[in-house]
């Protein structure tokens, strides 16, 4: 990366992190500022470009925005995708009940794509909510056989 790639990441940052139209990331700042030990001033100095952005920068915000695929695509080289490592844990008690939960996610996901004003940000959000879904669901059906996930 050079001094000029990083500007345009750090003017991607900021869009991705203070102007997303849904607001989902309005918690960003104060997020990043705790997990990197700094003054929310200085992550606003790392958005105007004033601080040059570095790995650790992106994966602060990366994590204060629970993986928003804007701000992911950063550390993803073409073709990957990241993803927790936690433990995905179903919500529900039984596999039919985690199957039957998955459909307003799906929804949502096929309304996102059938949307002319979807976002291809908001269309990979509901994709990753859906891939979560389908993660719980094998996880439970794993626990109904007895078997490691």
């Amino acid at each position: 990366m050079n001094s000029m790639d990083l500007k345009t990441i750090a003017a991607e940052l900021k869009v991705a992190i203070l102007y997303k139209n849904d607001g989902e990331n309005e918690h960003a700042v104060p997020r990043i500022a705790k997990i990197l030990g700094l003054k929310r001033r200085t992550i606003y100095d790392y958005l105007d470009g004033v601080i040059k952005v570095n790995l650790g920068f992106i994966h602060a915000a990366v994590i204060a925005t629970d993986g928003d695929p804007d701000i992911r695509r950063f550390l993803e080289p073409e073709g990957w995708n990241l993803s927790k490592t936690c433990d995905v844990q179903p919500d529900k008690d039984s596999l039919a009940a985690e199957c039957l939960d998955d459909l307003p996610t799906l929804a949502d996901f096929h309304g996102q794509l059938t949307d002319p004003k979807s976002t291809q940000a908001g269309v990979k959000r509901a994709m990753e909510k859906v891939k979560r879904e389908l993660q719980e669901n094998y996880v439970m059906w794993c626990r109904e056989r007895g078997l490691k996930p």
